[in-house]
């Protein structure tokens, strides 16, 4: 293995940061005149490389310095003006400047520009070292570019100097567990998100990379960026931590950077459960949503709707409901008005044995746990890291409401008229893939307009939507979340009698 190839050519200083159609013959144009040349001819073609700049060369960290070189076989390619690779050359020699020589299968035209690619970037295989190891930077991230321009003498080519420059910067991450700086974290996998994409995975870092750098260091290589919001995902052990930088940050190809990511451990995502994280008062207590409504499928059986648009409508019947009057975790199939209502069980502690323990019925009315959510009272409401809170939309064919948690972000996905409360439900018009892989896949919450039921009686299933809170109001009513093609209110109140959806809640522990 050669140790020594890297970036084919890269200096720079350490930059700082807080937080990467067939014929026989060819007709070519040779100095302004058209040349026959055989078919399956073959050009030479010589040219001395080097690095623009200061000219260093030899891939090791001297000082705060990163520093690059040619090794003998190196192989680049060339490429026409229409981008069209014509040929292979090879470096004759290692160190700062070599000498490139190699055979074309197509002459190009005289002082036409050419591009030289030394190019193999692989960042997925990166293994977080620099130099040595068989997936190190200089392995399986090579990446420079050089143009020339073409000065053609019968079948040779030649060029003025190629300067290459490298097309990644280089990051020397130091990862650190934002609750204890003395404890460096060994990640096994990370992930590098520019808030719109994962724009490079290391997805198995061995042990012996801390061997070789030290604690918690990881060198990767990254394609340059400008302004952009940048998130780490890392691996350690079976946790997940993270860390995202405050503001937009840029990466500029061909410099080397040292950054230490201070990573915040994340709460595990409790079976039965979205991801988002939703705040729901002033003391910043965070909660997650069940994956879907409650459901009752037999007697004394619960479950969690198989998605997250899923309801029974008008199927509803005894041992097969979604819609419940107020409080009747105990007694689900009660549906006459002049039932039992005055006392409240919450579903979640009913359910709690085919379920599991831990969930519970949001609050409801004014200064409740659902109005801070939705963000409807200006001085009562989450900090977002977007400003949204929901959105009226029609998910895989099924109206309703879109909560958004707390980190939500605009580039994961562009919403309309969000915090509108009369937005109709097409506003937002989304396809059961794009759901899956760009919403619910970062944390949202959809809650189906899923009717609501007087006695056995369901009406206006896709048209309506209620959600019940655990918060009553005088004898006979109760505080819920309702919704409609006009309107959007998470303070409202109605009979206890009636049957509406209950999405339950459990807390994200510290």
């Amino acid at each position: 293995m050669k140790t020594t190839r890297f970036l084919n050519m890269m200096a720079a200083s350490l930059v700082g940061v807080a937080f990467m159609s067939c014929s026989s013959q060819d007709d070519v144009l040779t100095g302004g005149q058209n040349v026959l040349m055989p078919a399956g001819q073959t050009y030479t073609m010589s040219v001395t490389a080097q690095k623009g700049g200061d000219g260093t060369r030899a891939l090791n960290l001297d000082g705060n310095t990163l520093k690059a070189t040619w090794t003998e076989g190196d192989v680049v390619k060339v490429y026409n003006s229409t981008s069209e690779l014509i040929g292979t050359l090879t470096a004759q020699s290692a160190g700062a400047t070599t000498t490139l020589t190699g055979d074309l299968t197509k002459l190009p035209e005289n002082g036409a520009t050419l591009t030289l690619k030394y190019l193999s970037p692989s960042y997925s295989a990166q293994d977080g070292t620099l130099t040595g190891a068989d997936n190190s930077i200089d392995k399986v991230c090579d990446y420079a570019t050089a143009t020339v321009t073409a000065t053609v003498s019968g079948t040779n080519v030649t060029t003025g100097a190629a300067e290459f420059q490298n097309q990644q910067a280089v990051v020397k991450f130091t990862l650190e567990d934002k609750a204890n700086s003395e404890t460096k974290l060994n990640a096994t996998a990370l992930t590098i998100n520019d808030g719109t994409d994962d724009i490079v995975k290391l997805t198995s870092i061995p042990d012996a990379t801390y061997n070789t750098n030290g604690a918690g260091v990881l060198y990767v290589a990254i394609p340059g960026f400008t302004g952009k919001t940048i998130t780490l995902t890392a691996t350690v052990g079976s946790d997940t931590y993270t860390c995202t930088t405050s503001e937009a940050k840029t990466l500029e190809n061909g410099k080397y950077y040292g950054v230490t990511a201070k990573m915040a451990k994340q709460a595990t995502v409790p079976e039965g459960a979205i991801s988002g994280q939703f705040t729901i008062n002033s003391s910043g207590d965070k909660v997650y949503f069940s994956k879907g409504n409650l459901q009752l499928s037999a007697a004394n059986t619960w479950k969690f709707a198989d998605s997250q648009w899923s309801c029974f409508g008008n199927s509803q019947s005894d041992n097969h409901r979604d819609l419940f009057g107020w409080g009747t975790g105990n007694n689900p199939n009660q549906t006459s008005e002049d039932g039992d209502y005055s006392t409240f069980t919450d579903w979640g502690t009913a359910a709690a044995s085919s379920i599991g323990s831990g969930w519970r019925t949001l609050t409801g009315g004014d200064g409740g746990e659902w109005e801070y959510l939705f963000g409807t009272n200006p001085s009562y409401k989450r900090t977002t890291t977007s400003g949204l809170y929901f959105a009226k939309a029609t998910v895989n064919g099924v109206p309703g409401v879109i909560l958004l948690p707390d980190d939500w972000s605009t580039s994961n996905y562009t919403l309309s008229s969000t915090n509108s409360t009369d937005a109709a439900f097409n506003t937002n018009t989304i396809s059961e893939s794009d759901w899956s892989s760009k919403l619910e896949s970062h944390g949202c919450v959809f809650l189906p307009a899923a009717g609501y039921r007087e006695g056995t009686m369901v009406r206006y299933v896709g048209d309506y939507g209620g959600y019940w809170s655990s918060t009553a109001i005088g004898s006979d009513e109760a505080h819920d979340v309702y919704f409609d093609s006009d309107n959007v209110g998470p303070e409202y109140t109605w009979d206890r009698y009636r049957g509406f959806s209950v999405r339950l809640v459990r807390e994200v522990q510290p």
